[in-house]
């Protein structure tokens, strides 16, 4: 669901041992809106945004993962669509065997968070053969290179990403994302540590 205003905005999110589990091809998380609302259609694989008012604390997400869905809209994540207003902490997380498919030429979208303009932070964080498509009528395009294999646009990227333990996987290494931030603009205060090769993050929590 989403969360938006001050007056009935959640406080903090915690998730914590979760699983979404679907088949491919079969199975969709989608935004139903017009498409074009970075608010309004913005879906994730366990939370669509966190938009609360300034005076919320922060999202936990951890020991969790989705595999085998179609996760689409305008600002579209993995795990996450998009947040506002609030940091996010990520632990110990993977999408797997995903479509992730933006809708709209200015859509962001990220294997892991689509788009934030708050601070993030997390480790353990990874993902296997996941597609990054755009939508063209009743057809989906490649859109890789337009994409981040953890966050897929902040803003103005004055916040900071600090992700420790991270990896991106696929069997076709063309459709992995080369930025793990898609961005125009470098913050200096960000920093991405790698996981190891034998990809053996996030692999005990499954």
């Amino acid at each position: 669901g989403r969360s938006w205003n001050s007056e009935w905005s959640v406080k903090n999110i915690s998730i914590n041992n979760c699983a979404v589990i679907g088949e491919k091809g079969k199975h969709e998380i989608k935004a139903y809106g017009t498409g074009d609302n970075n608010v309004h259609d913005c879906v994730g694989g366990f939370i669509s945004g966190c938009a609360g008012s300034h005076n919320t604390e922060y999202s936990v997400i951890q020991n969790s993962y989705i595999e085998g869905y179609s996760i689409e809209g305008y600002n579209a994540g993995g795990i996450i669509g998009r947040t506002t207003n609030r940091p996010a902490y990520l632990k110990n997380l993977y999408v797997k065997d995903c479509d992730i498919i933006a809708n709209n030429d200015n859509s962001k979208q990220g294997g892991i968070v689509g788009y934030s303009n708050q601070n993030l932070s997390g480790y353990n964080l990874a993902t296997y053969n996941v597609n990054y498509l755009k939508r063209n009528g009743d057809n989906t395009e490649d859109n890789t290179a337009n994409a981040g294999f953890i966050l897929g646009g902040n803003y103005e990227n004055k916040q900071q990403d600090k992700f420790i333990g991270i990896g991106a996987y696929h069997t076709d290494d063309a459709k992995v994302p080369a930025n793990v931030v898609k961005t125009n603009s470098t913050n200096s205060s960000n920093f991405f540590v790698y996981a190891d090769y034998l990809s053996a993050s996030a692999a005990d929590i499954t």
